[in-house]
């Protein structure tokens, strides 16, 4: 088995992190056509900007899961950092 090093690890992110930028980019426009928000409600402020990013993040993280019963297992250790 060939160890990943710190630096190909981080080119890696950087290229997921453009894609999943372009998905979140499309899944934005795609919840705000989606007809679920009343834009009447909101003032003009960060709120729904804030409501948006959280479900556009939460949905991005959904595409990247991991299957790999030891990689779950590490996603939950980091999420306590």
């Amino acid at each position: 088995m060939k160890i990943q090093t710190k630096k190909q690890a981080l080119t890696r992110l950087k290229k997921m992190m453009k894609q999943a930028n372009q998905y979140m980019t499309k899944e934005a426009e795609r919840l705000l056509n989606s007809g679920a928000i009343d834009m009447r409600k909101y003032e003009d402020n960060y709120i729904l900007p804030k409501v948006l990013l959280s479900a556009v993040l939460y949905n991005t993280a959904q595409q990247y899961l991991p299957f790999d019963k030891e990689a779950k297992k590490e996603l939950e250790n980091l999420k306590k950092f």
